[in-house]
């Protein structure tokens, strides 16, 4: 009986089967994705940066559509934005309007800002406040062909062209009130404006109001006809006030646009920009790091996403803008291959 249990034994190893082999699992390089930018867009949002907070939101969305509070923190977002641009817009009509060029194009461009697909903001920009190629002229009493043709030309043998583009037909008679478009042969004269000192003291009782952009048209317009020291410190002190807001809200790159608008020697310009550059550049650094990480982890949309980052905050970082350029042809090749 021995040998035979022996047999058995022995044959009971030889086919026993082997030990289950323990699965591998794959860890999901975007898991981290969600919770990073949820954390993103509420900072962008306390800083009141709400086009990044939105975009971020969107990102956490993507990742999980069935997540409720990045749906509704979006649609609240775009929303909002969407209001802003708004208001822009109407505000950016209303300069255009009155010939305020200078604060009618700052408005339209707040207004793509807010929302980048806002059409007919982009219209004025493009279309509407390019230069005229005619004069509008209103009618007063007593106007004659010769009396426009000298207040407008400085010459009265133009009559002939407002006799031309008089709506009412007749060469000689000119009603009051309407309006004359007639073309730009030399510069027209300029119009009748109020005394500078009563425009000075308009553009300081705005930024006395915090409508700081509005002083900046006024003063600009001001300086544009002469010079005028007390324009100008109306300029250097609301650009100044607009980029401490800037600064004070964490938003960096506005605010050194903004004090880079400003002379050098105006309050303290210049130690802002120092400590605005110096943290840009830390900033800058702290982006690329992390960006060069992901890249050797051969995470490259992160990578870039990154370096793109960096060089926001520092267009000058040339390893950023060598290294963005490396893994934004990887990724193509990458792509092209799946």
């Amino acid at each position: 009986m021995l040998p035979f249990l022996g047999i058995l034994l022995f044959q009971a190893c030889a086919t026993a089967p082997p030990p289950p082999e323990t699965p591998v699992v794959l860890k999901d390089p975007f898991r981290a994705v969600p919770l990073t930018y949820r954390t993103r867009a509420r900072q962008y949002e306390k800083s009141g940066n709400l086009p990044l907070a939105s975009l971020c939101w969107h990102i956490v969305e993507s990742f999980r559509p069935g997540d409720r509070e990045a749906a509704a923190n979006t649609a609240r977002l775009r929303s909002t934005l969407e209001k802003d641009a708004e208001q822009s817009y109407v505000k950016g009509v209303a300069y255009f309007n009155k010939k305020e060029t200078g604060a009618a194009q700052n408005d339209f461009l707040m207004a793509l800002f807010y929302n980048p697909d806002h059409m007919m903001a982009l219209d004025y920009l493009e279309d509407k406040l390019s230069p005229p190629d005619f004069i509008t002229y209103r009618i007063q009493k007593g106007d004659t062909p010769v009396s426009v043709a000298r207040k407008l030309y400085r010459d009265q043998e133009k009559k002939f062209l407002v006799a031309y583009f008089n709506n009412s037909g007749d060469t000689d008679a000119m009603k009051p009130g309407d309006l004359l478009e007639l073309p730009i042969l030399e510069p027209a004269p300029s119009p009748k404006k109020a005394p500078a000192k009563t425009l000075v003291q308009e553009a300081q009782s705005l930024f006395k109001a915090g409508k700081y952009r509005e002083a900046i048209s006024l003063a600009e317009n001001i300086v544009a006809y002469g010079p005028s020291s007390a324009a100008r410190k109306v300029i250097n002190a609301s650009y100044y006030a607009l980029a401490m807001d800037a600064f004070h809200s964490g938003r960096l790159p506005e605010a050194m646009k903004l004090f880079g608008m400003v002379n050098s020697d105006y309050e303290k310009t210049s130690d802002y920009i120092r400590r605005i550059r110096n943290q840009l550049r830390v900033r800058a650094d702290y982006h690329y790091k992390k960006g060069a990480q992901y890249f050797v982890d051969e995470n490259l949309a992160k990578a870039i996403f990154e370096w793109e980052i960096t060089l926001r905050l520092n267009p000058e970082h040339a390893k950023a803008r060598a290294d963005l350029k490396k893994a934004r042809t990887m990724l193509k090749n990458l792509n092209g291959m799946q």
